[in-house]
């Protein structure tokens, strides 16, 4: 029976030992499966995409500029010289100063420009402007063969006055290192004046008491003068090609000569314009 016994024993421990390989092996083997696993997994280096803020860089070559807006001209003056013969006075002249107003509907611009890449810029500009003629006050003489009088009168007219330009300018950038880049400009140029007929509808008191009332007709002209202006503006940067811009500007034309007496004394004009940039440089310096 203890011999009996012991075998039962030993059988026993066999049957456990087998019971404990038969588990362990497949753990075995599972972990080492996993750990393989793991190890064959890629490791993943995340790249963060640096975003590039768009601030303002001086660039090299040509752009394109093209603005509308609007302008403010002062009074001006009409200096003009009359020369005729009346039935009953004989021949007579008239000589006149007139404070003429303007008003008009806007005003455009095209502009090719040049960068150097040091903030300076050179830039050849047309710009046009309509004007109505609204209204004058007049103050004169008129001589003829027996004598001269004085004379003012009111006159409401109908016609319009057109200003075209060339004008080449220089642009100094302020460097912010932000989108937003302020601009001062001067430049030099050429206006053209043209005037269509005009109609007066006039009513003058003379210095002996007499009065005029009427119509009559100042043929259109053209005359050609030197310009000169000054702007100060801002640029807001939309891409590295692109912005928008916004200026001030004054903009003065000398006396011009329409021909046919008709003299102006020069047009002051204070204009804004907002416009759009274009560069068709590759990149920026």
């Amino acid at each position: 029976m203890n011999v009996g016994g012991y075998e039962l024993s030993i059988l026993r421990k066999r049957t456990n030992t087998t019971s404990m390989k038969f588990f362990f092996i497949p753990l075995l083997l599972i972990s080492v499966t996993a750990v393989g696993q793991i190890n064959q997994r890629p490791v993943i280096n995340p790249k963060i995409k640096k975003v590039k803020v768009l601030n303002f860089e001086s660039f090299t070559g040509l752009y394109a500029t093209a603005a509308v807006g609007d302008s403010w001209e002062s009074t001006i003056i009409n200096n003009r010289k009359d020369e005729i013969v009346s039935p009953s006075l004989g021949p007579v002249t008239y000589e006149r100063v007139s404070i003429k107003s303007l008003s008009g509907a806007g005003s455009v611009e095209a502009g090719l420009g040049y960068s150097f890449g040091n903030n300076l810029s050179v830039e050849v500009t047309y710009d046009f402007k309509a004007n109505s003629a609204g209204s004058e006050t007049t103050t004169g003489t008129i001589f003829y063969s027996g004598g001269s009088q004085n004379f003012k009168g009111e006159t409401q007219i109908s016609g319009k006055i057109n200003k075209h330009s060339f004008v080449a300018n220089l642009f100094y950038d302020v460097p912010t290192k932000t989108r937003w880049v302020p601009f001062v400009g001067a430049g030099l140029g050429l206006a053209r004046v043209t005037s269509t007929d005009m109609i007066y509808n006039f009513d003058v008191v003379y210095s002996n008491g007499d009065r005029a009332v009427g119509t009559r007709t100042e043929t259109g002209g053209i005359g050609n003068s030197f310009v000169y202006q000054a702007k100060i503006g801002i640029d807001y940067l939309l891409s590295n090609k692109t912005a928008l811009f916004l200026y001030g500007k004054y903009y003065r034309i000398n006396s011009v000569d329409l021909g046919g007496g008709t003299v102006y004394e020069g047009f002051n004009i204070y204009g804004a314009k907002v416009g759009f940039i274009y560069r068709f440089a590759k990149k920026t310096v």
